[in-house]
């Protein structure tokens, strides 16, 4: 083990952002604050607090572009982009409003200037990085999901889905192993978690 981040006083890790590997975000859904870490998983600022923000009912939390980070306000129903300094610099106002569905969203996740917002019920809401709505990707029941290049891949049971965002052709992806808690493809490698720890696959 090269290095180790712990914090009993924020109680358990609900999510965990390492697309910027220099400024890791580490989110604490029942004390509503979120953390970054660098790349020795050491603090780089003291923990944030939502509330103290005025965001009441923060659901989900990304990191962005420009070290900055998208947040899902449940109270707004709306996604809400804060700047490295936390301030606001786009939103997309109420979804439930803008495209009529009733929003229970499980993930979210920026990637190549595009957001995704998965709502289980209904499929993967997709939106540009001004957090104008694009479309939905009619997949339902993810549970994780990643973005490379033109495919969205999804964890759906014990199954593991890809869709493509230019074609819609949706495939499933072979998994080695039946059951687990989470997946991630990096490159020619595939990491498995499960209840027991994490396998790697390579080609």
């Amino acid at each position: 083990m090269l290095y180790k981040y712990s914090n009993k006083n924020l109680g358990n890790i609900d999510f965990v952002d390492a697309t910027n590997m220099l400024r890791v975000l580490v989110y604490y859904k029942n004390f509503s604050q979120v953390v970054f870490l660098d790349n020795t998983l050491s603090l780089n600022t003291e923990p944030v607090s939502f509330d103290r923000l005025g965001y009441q009912q923060v659901q989900l939390a990304c990191s962005s572009h420009n070290s900055g980070m998208w947040i899902y306000d449940q109270q707004n129903f709306e996604l809400i982009r804060l700047s490295q300094t936390y301030e606001k610099t786009q939103q997309t106002g109420n979804i439930n409003l803008l495209i009529n569905i009733p929003l229970q969203p499980n993930y979210l996740l920026e990637y190549d200037n595009k957001l995704y917002l998965n709502n289980p019920a209904t499929g993967i809401l997709v939106f540009d990085i001004y957090g104008t709505y694009y479309k939905t990707i009619p997949v339902k029941n993810a549970e994780k999901i990643q973005a490379i290049g033109d495919w969205v891949y999804f964890k759906s049971g014990n199954e593991v889905k890809s869709y493509n965002l230019k074609t819609t052709e949706e495939k499933e992806f072979k998994m080695p192993l039946s059951t687990f808690v989470n997946f991630r493809l990096e490159s020619n490698t595939l990491c498995i978690q499960t209840d027991k720890g994490i396998s790697i696959y390579t080609e």
